[in-house]
């Protein structure tokens, strides 16, 4: 709360599946300032929050978390993945696509296109 975030998720443990590395935890720090904050675990600052909910309400699977450090950003140091501690993403990415609705040719790039 002192460094004033707007948007920051908890780094993945090492055996976590994962998309990005750079969301991987880094145990020599206790958070890093980043400009990408990703869906899976995302805490948000109230007002920022309620800036962003519209996107929640969009119908989109994927894409709002490439929106929402853009829609928030003022400085470099508004976004963190924090170091400790850290969790552990337990499924494979992409592994419900079918059942967030991506089947019979749509992909996950035509909602982030649209977001």
């Amino acid at each position: 709360a002192t460094r004033g975030l707007k948007i920051a998720q908890p780094a993945l443990t090492a055996d976590s599946y994962f998309t990005f590395a750079g969301l991987l935890q880094q145990k020599a720090f206790d958070l890093r300032t980043t400009n990408y904050i990703e869906m899976m675990c995302p805490v948000f600052r109230v007002d920022v929050l309620f800036e962003v909910a519209p996107l929640f309400w969009s119908g989109y699977e994927v894409g709002m978390d490439l929106v929402w450090c853009n829609v928030a950003f003022e400085s470099p140091d508004d976004f963190a993945v924090l170091d400790c501690p850290p969790v552990k993403h337990t499924l494979p990415v992409g592994a419900v696509k079918e059942r967030n609705g991506f089947t019979d040719g749509r992909q996950y790039e035509d909602d982030i296109t649209a977001c």
